[in-house]
């Protein structure tokens, strides 16, 4: 049993309280998504239906982990065994053993690191942006404040639309917004962050990297789907 496409989405909704990871799978069957970290989120692991989406938030302390899909699960004797993406620990949650599919996240680096480690299960996409263009979360946290503030900060962090403008069907349109991916930080193994995406997902698009007409930037919306 195989999975059409796995989306993890991250966007930044406070420095000061936390993360928030968006999950969107357009699978067509239920997938069950393993996780790695301390502090352990989600107790090891959770259950995404198809074509649904899920918000998981993590704590600041939270700083690394990984997260994998896992497809065809089932109790079988009182053992929670996948046809991908477990090494059958018997359970829903699995905090140790790794299949060869997997999301690494590192908030250390900047912008933060995914690194997309495609296994024979599938493929995993990512993008990266801060919450920095909302400006009800700029006015709640000033820290996201001073990196808009600042032009070389904002455009490294995220792609910036300029007077917080993002081209939308909610929005004002304005022309210009750029996303600088040029300058940011390169990947580990000396990529752009746009080619890494695109590499492992051609078809999948990003409001950073695509047409940003596509992408509702309604007002107050914290989470962005791609």
């Amino acid at each position: 049993m195989s999975y059409t496409l796995f989306l993890l989405t991250l966007l930044y909704v406070g420095i000061a309280t936390g993360r928030n990871f968006r999950f969107v799978s357009q699978c067509t069957q239920t997938i069950w998504i393993g996780v790695q970290g301390k502090p352990l989120i989600e107790n090891g692991g959770f259950k995404l239906a198809a074509k649904s989406s899920r918000n998981v938030f993590v704590p600041d302390a939270w700083e690394a982990g990984r997260f994998w899909p896992r497809t065809g699960c089932r109790n079988v004797n009182g053992q929670f065994k996948c046809a991908t993406g477990s090494k059958y620990n018997g359970r829903l949650q699995e905090t140790t053993i790794l299949p060869r599919t997997t999301c690494t996240f590192n908030a250390n680096l900047c912008p933060p690191e995914l690194q997309m480690d495609d296994g024979a299960g599938g493929k995993v996409c990512a993008s990266v942006c801060a919450a920095i263009n909302n400006a009800g979360q700029r006015a709640t946290h000033q820290q996201l404040q001073n990196i808009y503030n600042n032009e070389d900060t904002r455009s490294l962090v995220c792609c910036s639309c300029e007077r917080s403008y993002c081209i939308g069907p909610h929005d004002k349109f304005t022309q210009g917004g750029k996303c600088y991916v040029e300058r940011w930080p390169r990947s580990t193994d000396n990529r752009r962050y746009d080619e890494v995406f695109k590499s492992q997902c051609p078809d999948a698009n990003s409001w950073q990297f695509d047409d940003l007409a596509k992408f509702d930037r309604t007002p107050g919306r914290y989470v962005s789907d791609i």
